[in-house]
């Protein structure tokens, strides 16, 4: 049985980015294989579009018309191909929690921390170094306040700018 999937969840020296929108992977596929990769493997992200967190509808990618569909899909109109995804990370890290599949502060780590560890590396041979930043969530994880660098954004408030 040769399955290159389960050949790399079983690879301890490679990690695993999951779209945890429900619809590119199922939620007991998605808890199958954080659990079988260990959360400190797992990034969670996204391939958001003009859709994410918008009402269903149409929406512009890349030259390229899309439709948000009120599941939550995106895809070509009359398509049945994923073309992105209308999740945010944010609802991303709720999702996890509230399928069951971590607590808040694993899925907060593979939105934030995991991915940070993993691109540092490459980011410091290219001399490229990253703001300092953070987030303040509420305690029903939606973010209220993102500061990255001189640039602080609050829940329901204007950009800022901290210096």
């Amino acid at each position: 049985f040769a399955n290159p999937l389960m050949a790399q969840l079983a690879d301890d020296r490679l990690c695993a980015s999951f779209i945890a929108d429900g619809i590119h992977i199922p939620r007991d596929v998605l808890r199958v294989f954080i659990r079988a990769k260990q959360p400190e493997r797992c990034l969670l992200v996204t391939d958001g579009t003009a859709a994410s967190h918008a009402a269903p509808g149409r929406y512009r990618l890349a030259g390229m018309t899309i439709e948000r569909s009120p599941d939550g899909s995106v895809r070509v109109p009359g398509g049945t191909t994923l073309a992105g995804s209308s999740l945010t990370l944010d609802a991303a890290v709720r999702n996890v929690v509230a399928w069951g599949i971590a607590d808040a502060d694993a899925a907060l780590r593979m939105a934030s921390a995991a991915p940070t560890a993993l691109l540092a590396p490459a980011l410091a041979a290219h001399s490229i170094a990253l703001a300092d930043s953070e987030v303040e969530w509420s305690t029903d994880l939606r973010p209220m306040r993102v500061k990255a660098g001189p640039i602080a954004i609050s829940a329901g408030s204007a950009l800022n700018r901290t210096q």
